[in-house]
């Protein structure tokens, strides 16, 4: 092991003794040395997790939620330097662990803010106008196998609970701690959609079950209309009117129609 492993080896597992590579005048003071690196490093590793899981957060309280994000940390130490793409782990992390047990849509919360991280960090690219969809859906036989592009700033997902509920009434909350959470039932599924809208910010929607599988099937390459046409009325149209109004699609991939 080299000198810089030696030094990292040890930051997250506090059973380890200081390296020697730390020089100092005496053992004592190279592991008081040593733990403010540790601290430092855990500091970092924790107000990381603090950040990206803010409704995960207030949902579990604050020493439970360091308490894990503390033992994830320490499961699986950082690959990149980037933090925000290091705390991509902890939704896995908590679907595996005893949280889950007495807060079964912790998971799907995690999953949510884990989403909505790489929607705010994800690339720009252009929306084709209103107009374009408005002239599409003019034409039906253009619309049946139309194609879509996805916009690297969005992203979607199927939840068993109600992820997208329980996210926006913290969000829409004076502060996370008075977030009002009567009348959300967490059994409750529901699929979300997620976009960076104009100003940068990250939107959250909950759309009805079968939505996401819907983005999944057009990400893949399938064609407009029979997707659509697989999902109930509501659905569909729920479906539609993000894809033509929040600039989550990047290019409309219309066949030619030769004439007859």
């Amino acid at each position: 092991m080299n000198a810089h492993a030696d030094f990292a080896a040890g930051l997250l597992r506090p059973t380890l003794p200081a390296p020697a590579v730390l020089h100092a005048v005496d053992a004592a003071t190279r592991e008081h040395r040593y733990a403010v690196h540790r601290n430092n490093n855990t500091h970092a590793l924790l107000g990381a997790f603090e950040d990206g899981f803010p409704v995960l957060r207030a949902l579990v309280g604050a020493d439970c939620f360091a308490h894990a994000a503390r033992a994830c940390a320490r499961a699986i130490p950082p690959r990149t330097p980037v933090l925000a793409e290091h705390v991509q782990v902890f939704p896995a992390f908590i679907a595996d662990g005893p949280l889950l047990d007495a807060l079964p849509y912790l998971a799907d919360v995690a999953r949510l803010e884990a989403a909505c991280l790489r929607v705010f960090h994800a690339a720009d690219a252009p929306s084709p106008p209103l107009d374009d969809w408005q002239r599409l859906q003019a034409d039906p036989q253009r619309l049946a196998a139309t194609r879509l592009c996805l916009h690297p700033a969005c992203a979607w997902l199927a939840c068993t609970h109600a992820a997208v509920d329980l996210w926006q009434a913290h969000m829409r909350a004076e502060s996370m701690e008075s977030a009002d959470l009567a009348g959300i039932d967490p059994d409750h599924a529901q699929d979300a959609l997620l976009w960076r809208d104009d100003d940068g910010l990250v939107q959250v929607a909950a759309l009805p079950p079968g939505c996401a599988a819907a983005l999944d099937a057009l990400q893949a390459g399938a064609a407009l209309l029979p997707v659509l046409s697989r999902l109930p009325g509501n659905a569909a149209a729920t479906l539609l009117t993000h894809l033509a109004g929040d600039g989550v699609v990047t290019d409309i991939l219309v066949p030619t129609v030769e004439a007859t």
